[in-house]
């Protein structure tokens, strides 16, 4: 079985399956929550309202909900630009970098710019239908990778590297009998 990869550059990346990718974003969603829960639950921070003398009616409760789902927008284009992974990423062991399209070619294999990281999430989630066309498409890619990675220049790949030297793909017609010895 062949295992999906990419050639940027002189490195061979591996491309994850689609359910890792799946899992990081899930991980990256309660992630993004959860330091929004910290910052307006946790620590004690009044909402601005309560700066202008209001009381907590409907906008004491809204503008802290607005900038509580701010904070989970922000998350993925913020940690991808920053650190070319999100927490959700990491712990699946992939990461986002720049790929073909209108990517850089400085930015080819590193890290994508906050602008083409802000744009791809802008396609996946404000885009109708966002994440049903770029799954549909990732689907019939052979990089896996969605309408929002086409049009921002980007792929995911593995952090998981292939051993150097060993061929991506071992012919069925190659036979070690030395593994049966």
């Amino acid at each position: 079985m062949e295992i999906p990869t990419v050639k940027i550059g002189a490195d061979t990346f591996v491309i994850p399956s689609l359910m890792r990718r799946l899992v990081a974003h899930l991980l990256d969603f309660v992630a993004a929550a959860a330091v929004a829960a910290f910052v307006f639950w946790i620590l004690p921070i009044p909402s601005p309202i309560q700066y202008l003398g209001g009381d907590y009616g409907f906008w004491g409760t809204v503008i802290p909900l607005l900038l509580y789902y701010l904070i989970i927008a922000l998350y993925r284009p913020v940690m991808h630009a920053a650190a070319g992974t999100t927490m959700g990423k990491a712990a699946m062991q992939m990461r986002l970098v720049g790929y073909g399209g209108v990517c850089a070619p400085d930015r080819e294999g590193r890290k994508p710019s906050f602008g083409l990281a802000l744009l791809r999430w802008l396609i996946f989630y404000i885009m109708p239908l966002g994440p049903f066309i770029s799954l549909v498409v990732a689907l019939g890619s052979r990089h896996h990778r969605g309408f929002h990675d086409m049009v921002s220049g980007t792929v995911v790949v593995s952090t998981l590297m292939l051993p150097k030297g060993e061929p991506v793909e071992k012919p069925s017609s190659e036979y070690d009998a030395s593994v049966l010895v």
